[in-house]
């Protein structure tokens, strides 16, 4: 088991908008990794026993359950986890500290999952119902301004477009990077993500810009391993003959 999140979330190409939410989660599962499918499948029959009152629903391309009074939890399978995300998880008692906060919500909290086994089932019940408990008696999200760690400030005040960078940022992108520096359990790995920060933020770059390029260029090595089309190379073939075209056209003037 493993704490936190990432980037990179798995969709199924065979997914269409007119679906009904049920179906669309039994397909998005179905197209999954063995390891992933089993973990996605316990996890719903852990979800759905927990109180039949939840409505399943398909939302950020993952599943979603809400109840009358909001959303209250749903997962999502990723390249090597599975990641399962309370809503409003900040507030749940979490005795055995296996909850961690997301880079992106400072009310939500998540698990990571990388086998079936690894599920607990008769505590993620309990905080299922904690979590309905909660929205049913009021949850409050309250904006709260985001502390950015000294040590990450010092790190951006030395560096101005870093730093213009990183104020200019929405609070999303914010928090995951203050997430990302101060979820580092020794001072050399903390050292070491803040000098992370400050190069991504003085390229202009989020955190999970890594992950985007990674993810564009696979696509772009299966493309031509299937043969497919190379766009870009096609762009270049059509304007080197233009370029040729325009020329002939001009000589025979």
């Amino acid at each position: 088991m493993q704490k936190g999140c990432e980037a990179m979330v798995l969709r199924s190409k065979a997914l269409k908008k007119d679906m009904d939410p049920s179906t669309k989660v039994s397909l998005y599962i179905a197209q999954l990794p063995d390891w992933s499918k089993d973990i996605c499948n316990r996890l719903r029959k852990i979800i759905q026993n927990a109180s039949p009152s939840l409505t399943e629903e398909w939302n950020w391309n993952g599943p979603l359950y809400t109840s009358e009074n909001g959303k209250v939890v749903g997962f999502a399978a990723f390249i090597k986890t599975v990641s399962l995300v309370f809503y409003n998880g900040s507030a749940i008692k979490d005795s055995k500290e296996i909850l961690s906060e997301c880079p992106y919500d400072e009310y939500d909290r998540c698990v990571k999952f990388t086998e079936e086994d690894e599920l607990d089932e008769k505590l993620l019940t309990k905080y299922v119902k904690e979590s309905i408990k909660l929205d049913a008696n009021g949850f409050m999200r309250e904006e709260k301004p985001i502390e950015v760690p000294e040590v990450l400030s010092e790190a951006l005040a030395e560096d101005k477009d870093a730093k213009k960078y990183f104020d200019g940022l929405a609070k999303s992108y914010k928090r995951e990077f203050v997430v990302f520096v101060t979820t580092a359990k020794q001072e050399k790995t903390k050292m070491d993500r803040v000098a992370k920060v400050v190069n991504y933020c003085s390229e202009g770059k989020t955190l999970n810009e890594k992950y985007l390029g990674k993810a564009r260029e696979e696509r772009a090595k299966k493309t031509v391993k299937r043969g497919e089309p190379n766009h870009s190379e096609e762009s270049e073939k059509e304007a080197e003959f233009k370029k040729v075209k325009k020329t002939t056209g001009r000589s025979k003037k």
